[in-house]
């Protein structure tokens, strides 16, 4: 497992860098010098004073740096003499006390080094020894308690020191992690995640997931019992979710420290679990995303206190990183990094550049305190480690934790979706409860229900799901009508709409004693208007109306017409009808409730009544997808994919 540098020898190849390095060192030393010549030659005497400190700085750094790379020099030099080979990274070790050369640490698998690993010895299994440590670590330490240090030590495979042991909360509390593609870093993840799952139960250690690159090494990771939130693809809509997500969970954690008087998670009396937010590709995530780097960066300063900890993987960390956000990451691991300059920009050192891109897994980690070379445990058996997992939970009858976001509103909601939004219905107080689908607001999605106690407006262009959306309100209003015994009420249920033919109704009758009867009516026979002035009546009349437009114009003589205002000021009838356009609407205030599809005319839409900054968050995919609209109850929108009758 010795680690080639491309070169005849490491000797040779260090000493060449040797070289370059006093060429690059000393060129801005004479550049700096021959300017000053130059000014004292033109008697500039003030820009002569002005550069002596900088080549006094400049000569200074350069000597430094020279007297670094060449005590590294003489240390292979003592290493070969001593008879180690030359061809291994034991070169930098010498120097920094590291222990053993990298190629003499032993391969690691992964399934023999996790906690519970010696039931399987015994003749039992890994998720037996799983539950073992979940008992044991039930209740996290307290800070001041002797066992806080090694709660979550993990061990993820060998290093030059023994076994390679991470703590993120002690060596942290934020990690930056470097490598290039191939390098092991999602091995390196796997191993850290699947280490502390096998150690910790749900309810103490949680995972938040970031993949930018579509790759498959989080795909396995999802399906711990301990993640809360995954985004495994490239999809800016779920990952500006996720950091909204992890906004308000800062917010939640600093109010429960708030609201009991301490100062930090560790001395709060039932703590949330600690949360792991891992971050793969961070450099994609800063392209596509700049306006929410702020966040991340208020995360890293705030999350130490607060039982947040950030692992940001990249292949560079060089420009990608903010110094805001590094100034809080104390635990620098690097697998096989392109060059010197970002190995010695992450560990101080260039040994990870000269890692061979035939040994993944190897890299180098420091802590502050040391520079330690470390060999990852191979994790083949990745999945099979998950399953003894997800046994343990089941057999421990663990809750899953809840869900730190959730995917976009679908664009079509499933045939179950819609059986689950029928059967949501129910009555709730005498006053009926019906679901209209899936609401969203921006960081999870609920059922949107809504308590029929005020009349209710759709307004929306052809095809985007007004007669759907009335027919779905009558779908539930007949349900709730056939079991309207504990409603109390007598119910009455009419249902008009129009054709080529003109007006047709149909009307059914629920009587909480007795069953259900219905009857058709056309425009040459209207029911009477529905009004009842005895606000305390047990009669309760729900009248659904479709394309009511030309009936709520002021100067229309309709008998319907005038029938539909006296139905609209009546507490004892909850009117619901769909309009074409937000331009009939004359009076507003009759309608508390307003369902409104995004024409994609801004300023339709603002005079709709949609807030303007919600309009800014809405995809332009939302103006054409059927069924995507927005409520407006009191004063609150929320977006809404409307279910399917």
């Amino acid at each position: 497992m010795s680690l080639k540098t491309g070169k005849p020898t490491a000797t040779h190849s260090i000493r060449s860098q040797f070289w370059l390095s006093c060429i690059g060192q000393s060129a801005p030393i004479f550049s700096q010098l021959g300017i000053m010549v130059l000014m004292v030659l033109q008697g500039n005497w003030l820009y002569t004073i002005l550069l002596t400190p900088s080549l006094i700085a400049t000569s200074a750094l350069s000597i430094s740096n020279l007297m670094t790379s060449l005590k590294t020099t003489h240390s292979i030099k003592q290493h070969s003499d001593e008879g180690v080979s030359e061809d291994s990274t034991a070169y930098p070790l010498g120097s920094m006390n590291v222990g053993a050369p990298l190629n003499a640490l032993p391969p690691v698998k992964l399934q023999d080094i996790v906690a519970g690993h010696e039931a399987v010895s015994l003749g039992g299994f890994l998720w037996q020894g799983i539950v073992h440590h979940w008992l044991i670590n039930k209740d996290p330490p307290k800070s001041s308690d002797s066992k806080a240090d090694e709660y979550y030590l993990t061990m993820l495979g060998s290093s030059t020191q023994g076994g390679f042991c991470l703590n993120l909360p002690k060596q942290g509390p934020h990690a930056l992690v470097a490598g290039t593609t191939g390098s092991g870093k999602s091995v390196l993840l796997q191993d850290w995640c699947l280490s502390l799952a096998c150690k910790l139960p749900p309810q103490c250690v949680n995972f938040v997931f970031l993949d930018f690159k579509g790759g498959s090494a989080f795909n396995l990771l999802s399906k711990l019992p301990h993640c809360v939130g995954s985004v495994s693809d490239l999809n800016l809509e779920t990952s500006v979710r996720a950091i909204k997500a992890l906004e308000l969970e800062l917010k939640r954690r600093e109010q429960i420290v708030a609201d009991q008087g301490v100062t930090s998670f560790e001395q709060l009396d039932d703590p949330p679990a600690r949360l792991l937010v891992v971050i793969d590709e961070f450099q994609a995530l800063r392209q596509q995303l700049p306006d929410y780097m702020d966040h991340l960066v208020q995360l890293a300063s705030l999350g130490r206190s607060l039982g947040i900890h950030l692992i940001v993987c990249s292949q560079s960390t060089l420009g990608q990183v903010s110094t805001q956000m590094k100034a809080n990451m104390n635990l620098n691991i690097s697998l096989r990094v392109r060059d010197t300059i970002q190995s010695n920009e992450l560990l101080g050192s260039n040994c990870a550049a000269l890692i061979s891109p035939n040994s993944p897994g190897l890299g180098f980690y420091t802590d502050g305190e040391q520079l330690t070379g470390f060999y990852c445990a191979s994790c083949e058996q990745a999945g099979e480690i998950i399953r003894q997992i997800e046994q343990a939970t089941r057999f421990c009858m663990l809750p899953s934790p809840c869900k730190l976001f959730t995917a976009p509103l679908p664009q079509v909601l499933s045939s179950s979706a819609r059986l689950h939004t029928i059967a949501l219905a129910h009555w709730e107080c005498g006053k009926a409860c019906i679901c209209l689908g899936l609401s969203d607001d921006g960081v999870k999605l609920y059922d949107c229900l809504l308590t029929l106690e005020h009349n209710l407006v759709i307004i929306g262009g052809p095809g985007r799901g007004k007669s759907n959306l009335i027919g779905l309100v009558l779908s539930q209003l007949k349900k709730l009508g056939s079991s309207n015994r504990t409603s109390g009420r007598d119910i009455e249920l009419i249902y008009g709409r129009f054709d080529s033919n003109g007006y047709h109704e149909q009307s059914y009758s629920y009587n909480h004693c007795e069953q259900a009867s219905s009857s058709n009516s056309s425009n040459e026979e209207p029911m009477p208007p529905c009004h009842t002035n005895n606000r305390f009546s047990n009669h309760l009349t729900f009248w659904l109306l479709d394309d009511a437009d030309e009936l709520l114009d002021p100067l229309n003589q309709d008998p319907l017409a005038q029938r539909l205002h006296l139905a609209l000021n009546n507490p004892e009838v909850q009117v619901v009808i769909s309009l074409k356009s937000i331009r009939r609407l004359r009076e507003p205030d009759q309608f508390p409730y307003q369902i409104i599809f995004p024409s994609g005319q801004r300023a339709e839409d603002v005079m709709a009544g949609i807030p303007p900054k919600l309009l800014q968050t809405l995809p332009s995919s939302s103006n054409s997808t059927p069924g995507r609209a927005i409520l407006l109850n009191h004063g609150q929108a929320t977006i809404l994919q409307c279910s399917q009758k």
